[in-house]
């Protein structure tokens, strides 16, 4: 009779186990889909990571090319400032050199009135 009680118990706890492994098992399925939908939305959040990160690059890359610009127009207003006071400069000493020579022809023209005026 013992015998047949212990196959018994053997039984009772192999089906225990088996219960226990099937339990296991069912839980790291579910597990497993877990990870599996965790990592894909890790995956697209990277996705989505890296795209805006590809935004900021470009936007970047546009405001130093403004930047750029703007520097290039700096230099370029303050070379046209520089030739344009240059510019004023002659205007100013040529107008001057005029202004002298005129005052010389006049001075020539009196001088040859009073000549004309002791000749005659």
């Amino acid at each position: 009779g013992r015998g047949g009680r212990g196959a018994a118990a053997l039984r009772g706890e192999l089906e225990r186990c088996h219960a226990r492994l099937a339990e296991t098992a069912s839980r790291l399925r579910v597990a497993h889909e877990q990870e599996r939908g965790y990592v894909g939305r890790m995956t697209e959040q990277q996705g989505t990571i890296d795209h805006q990160q590809g935004t900021i690059d470009h936007l970047q890359s546009k405001v130093d090319a403004l930047r750029e610009d703007l520097r290039q127009g700096d230099a370029a207003q303050a070379a046209l400032a520089v030739q344009v006071a240059a510019a004023r400069e002659h205007q100013v000493s040529s107008s001057r050199a005029m202004a002298q020579d005129l005052a010389a022809e006049r001075k020539r023209v009196r001088e040859l009135q009073d000549l004309l005026r002791v000749t005659r």
